[in-house]
């Protein structure tokens, strides 16, 4: 890693570098970037040493670029008679909406959009939320489930419009759809700049795929007044699943027709994304074009290991993964 790649930790305006072990991770399907950080007290690279103590805020930067904004986990020191090592660990500002309550006064939301009505759950915790997508669906009616974290209630809020729920460097909440972004890198064996795959393997798994994905719905008849209801199904199939495997699901909120086949087709595509996972290794930190590889951005990979699989294209970029090496 060149000296212009330096990850610095910085907890209550002071700053740590010198790691021995890093990772930092950030996946389109998480809501919290985390990282942990490893290193000996006796690292003359340490810059200003201190105490860390958990749930205090920090910033994780790659030279002077952001790539995290959070706050402490835990920290673990160590020590024998020889030596005295310590670890700390850390999520994005977004972890407060994984482990709290939804206490959003009122409880209830009608005719607003998913980022609206997300933003509204946020608030409490003072987290701004980021609709990249745009959408302007508008939710007939949602409602807080008694006891709800966060994460519950607004993942749950999300797959009404089929949005995915992550983060973003300064710890925001981000509502996004995979491809919303796509990086100029191509990924590529033998390449000695950003981008070159150092390694890489695959699973390829069948078990969540069916030839039959129905879903049914409900909603209210034009007299909705009087407590009439419509019932909808629609059925999508997959012929190369190879046998009658059938899954019946039921679409969230109120469906129709139209909305049941939306869903059917987003939990088809979703679920033959998630049969295939792609694991690269990369050369650095860093796009050609010099950003950080921080973002949830599709990739192309150009490797005969995915393409005799029909894989080639673009990827969800799970990861801000880079070699674990001492600075």
């Amino acid at each position: 890693m060149s000296a212009k790649d330096r990850v610095r930790l910085s907890v209550g305006g002071r700053q740590w570098s010198g790691f021995t072990q890093i990772s930092v991770a950030r996946g389109i399907e998480r809501t919290a970037a985390d990282f942990s950080f490893g290193t000996s007290l006796k690292a003359p690279a340490i810059v200003n040493p201190i105490l860390i103590r958990p749930l205090t805020s920090c910033v994780v930067k790659i030279d002077t670029e952001l790539v995290l904004t959070g706050f402490v986990d835990s920290t673990a020191p160590s020590f024998d008679a020889g030596s005295s090592s310590a670890g700390v660990n850390g999520r994005s500002r977004t972890g407060d909406l994984v482990d709290c309550s939804a206490t959003a006064k009122p409880a209830s939301w009608f005719g607003l959009t998913v980022a609206q009505i997300a933003a509204s759950i946020a608030k409490p915790y003072s987290i701004t939320v980021r609709d990249l997508v745009g959408s302007t669906t508008k939710i007939r009616k949602f409602r807080l489930e008694k006891n709800e974290k966060c994460i519950d209630a607004i993942q749950r809020l999300a797959a009404l419009d089929a949005l995915l729920v992550t983060d973003n460097e300064a710890g925001d909440l981000v509502l996004t759809r995979v491809g919303s972004e796509k990086s100029g890198t191509v990924l590529e064996l033998g390449s000695t700049g950003p981008g070159g795959i150092l390694s890489g393997s695959a699973v390829y798994a069948g078990n969540d795929l069916y030839s039959e994905l129905r879903v049914k719905g409900q909603s209210s008849g034009s007299n909705g007044a009087s407590g009439n209801k419509l019932r909808a199904v629609d059925v999508v199939g997959d012929p190369d699943v190879g046998r009658f495997r059938l899954l019946t699901m039921d679409a969230p909120g109120k469906a129709d027709r139209a909305r049941c086949r939306e869903v059917a087709r987003w939990e088809q595509a979703r679920r033959l994304a998630k049969s295939i996972v792609a694991t690269v290794s990369v050369r650095g930190w860093r796009q050609r074009s010099g950003d950080p590889q921080n973002r949830c951005i599709g990739i192309v990979v150009l490797e005969s290991l995915y393409r005799d699989r029909g894989l080639v294209g673009y990827f969800p970029h799970p990861l801000l993964h880079g070699p674990c090496k001492a600075l």
